[in-house]
């Protein structure tokens, strides 16, 4: 070949060759930029992961607190936004399907996920991002998507007696103390015993959010005694039966709406509790003009609410269920209460005479905050009285469970030689409670007391054997909590 050939080959073939690398070059750039993509979706992806972890997490934390699914699901929602996920300015809650969607964030609550039978909150994110040299392909950016679900879960090896709704270990109290409703304050005594007195509730505990304290020759079985604060003793005289738990943190309200287990979800601790709290703000707006009173001539009230005997049973009367203005007693008459529901818009103050009655709710009004509403029974009065069963649903508007509720910050005061076999739920979250009687579980297994405070100079049998009566368990002590996470991609 010709050195002038030769030239021209070579010259051929670097042309060639710039040729070819000007026509890939771009096409390596664009597989260079999309690698480069690809791996920033995977760091994104990563990111958005993590978000959705945490946002879980909080959400289950928030039901744990809370017992709210909507606000447990916009807790999550709020932690992911606050952490780059593109939220809307006015979120939507499903309450059929416990699902919030705010923007980019899905969150579904699903039932029961305080108890240990599980269930979740699970959050989705869906957050489209720039397209980069992708946008070529797809203008409007791609759309990564992730998912991770929180389970609040009891802890493992937990062998401690649990209530059977899973909100607390410990044994179900008969006697509870609020002390202002899981306030954080644990000083003082919120439940005293004093003088020489016998309590028996072999078969549930006693609870305080603050102090227990024994006094005397205080004669006690329990099955077990847990307080927010301390248990003291003083008086040598004193027998405690049953195991003391001292700084026992403190439970919340069992029967209020903020606390209860499955409120949010239409549980069946939720409609007890709607029920009750919904009757208390009813009797507090309730009015009355007539008082139901009584003595040994009989029983006078309102007009067709009240009938009594003639001659020798003049003062043997029956009282119909309705609403009172007050209520009172004097020198022994015998009154039945038929089944129903009772409201007393004053007081309630019974001094002499047998009270009778099955499945009987009564509710007491607050008051006026600086006169509250007080109830008292005193002298020789006898009152056997049982709330509603669950046999009697439908048959009468009484609360299932519920003998005697009111919201009043004053005092419940059973005194003298009063003897008070009463079956059912004593409710006084607000108020005072003092037991100076013989208030005793009246053959039904059940017999539960709930006040702010709690005073007991008289012989005390309780118990909690409430299934026929329907009312929510609950334990001595908040469950403690574990989240267990599982990520779903």
């Amino acid at each position: 070949m010709t050195p002038f050939l030769t030239r021209l080959f070579r010259s051929d073939k670097k042309a060639s060759v710039a040729v070819w690398v000007a026509v890939a070059l771009p096409f390596l750039i664009i597989a260079m930029l999309t690698g480069v993509e690809v791996s920033g979706w995977w760091v994104n992806l990563a990111r958005y992961q993590q978000i959705a972890d945490t946002a879980s997490a909080a959400g289950a934390l928030t039901y744990k607190s809370t017992l709210n699914a909507r606000t447990a699901a916009t807790q999550a929602a709020y932690i992911a936004e606050l952490n780059g996920v593109t939220g809307s300015a006015s979120p939507t809650w499903n309450s059929t399907t416990n699902t919030l969607t705010d923007g980019s964030i899905t969150v579904v609550v699903t039932l029961g996920v305080n108890t240990a039978a599980g269930g979740t909150v699970q959050v989705n994110i869906a957050q489209t991002t720039a397209g980069g040299v992708a946008a070529a392909v797809n203008p409007a950016g791609f759309t990564i998507g992730t998912t991770s679900t929180s389970m609040v879960a009891p802890p493992p090896g937990t062998t401690t007696a649990r209530s059977s709704d899973g909100s607390g270990i410990g044994g179900q109290p008969c006697m509870l103390a609020l002390n202002g409703d899981d306030t954080g304050v644990t000083s003082g005594t919120d439940i005293s015993f004093s003088g020489n007195v016998t309590i028996s509730t072999p078969g549930c505990t006693i609870r305080s959010n603050a102090g227990i304290n024994f006094q005397g020759h205080v004669t006690v079985n329990a099955a077990a005694y847990y307080a927010g604060g301390t248990i003291t003793t003083n008086g040598g005289a004193a027998s405690i039966s049953g195991t003391s738990n001292p700084m026992s943190g403190q439970i919340a309200d069992p029967y209020a709406l903020s606390s209860a287990p499955d409120c949010g979800s239409n549980g069946p601790t939720c409609v007890f509790n709607t029920v009750l709290q919904n009757a208390l703000t009813a009797a507090d707006a309730a009015t009355a003009t007539t008082d139901l009173s009584c003595n040994n001539a009989g029983c006078t009230g309102p007009t067709g609410q009240v009938t009594c005997g003639t001659g020798s049973k003049k003062n043997v009367c029956t009282v119909l269920p309705g609403t009172y203005r007050n209520w009172s007693s004097t020198n022994g008459p015998t009154v039945t209460l038929t089944a129903g529901k009772y409201i007393v818009t004053g007081s309630i103050s019974l001094n002499g005479g047998t009270f009778n009655g099955s499945g009987v709710t009564i509710l007491m009004a607050a008051g006026p905050s600086g006169s509250p509403n007080s109830a008292s029974t005193l002298g020789s009065t006898t009152e056997a009285l049982t709330a509603a069963t669950t046999a009697n649903v439908g048959l009468t508007n009484a609360i299932v469970g519920v003998l005697f509720a009111s919201t009043t910050t004053g005092t419940m005061s059973f005194g003298g030689n009063a003897s008070v076999p009463f079956s059912g739920l004593i409710y006084l979250p607000n108020g005072n409670l003092k037991l100076a009687g013989t208030p005793v579980e009246g053959g039904s297994g059940c017999a539960l007391v709930v006040a702010e405070t709690i005073v007991i100079t008289g012989n005390v049998q309780l118990a909690s054997s409430c299934t026929a009566f329907a009312l929510p368990a609950f334990g001595s002590v908040a469950q403690s909590v574990q989240l267990a996470l599982s990520h779903i991609q």
